[in-house]
């Protein structure tokens, strides 16, 4: 897991880029700097935990992000239709919204949400 330094971005949330290798494999070659973001817990005893990952990164395709989010207890995928890396260059309105409910409050979309990009690419 990368060091994050955290910083306040939009309000009650905070906001970091993250220094991730290009290639797993190649660990010490080029790296990307994505942008995260968190809405910190406002009661940590019950904190629900977070889960950093890329489904849009080749490495991990998007039939393993099924099949993570299969795995997991309250697992949910939320599927953006869009081209390249979705969640940093096809900003979806829905997309947003679900992320940041379940950020707040917990609550999970329902199986099977599927959300467009607020633009068409082309």
């Amino acid at each position: 897991m990368p060091r994050l330094d955290w910083r306040s971005c939009v309000p009650d949330f905070d906001c970091a880029r993250a220094t991730v290798p290009m290639d797993y494999r190649d660990p010490a070659g080029r790296t990307v700097e994505p942008a995260v973001i968190r809405h910190p817990a406002t009661d940590p005893a019950h904190r629900i935990g977070s889960l950093f990952f890329n489904p849009g990164d080749p490495a991990w395709p998007y039939a393993g992000s099924r099949a993570l989010a299969d795995t997991l207890a309250r697992g949910r995928l939320l599927t953006v239709h869009g081209y390249g890396h979705t969640a940093l260059g096809n900003p979806s309105a829905c997309a947003w919204d679900r992320e940041r409910r379940y950020l707040v409050s917990g609550e999970l979309p329902p199986p099977g949400t599927v959300c467009e990009p607020d633009h068409q690419a082309f």
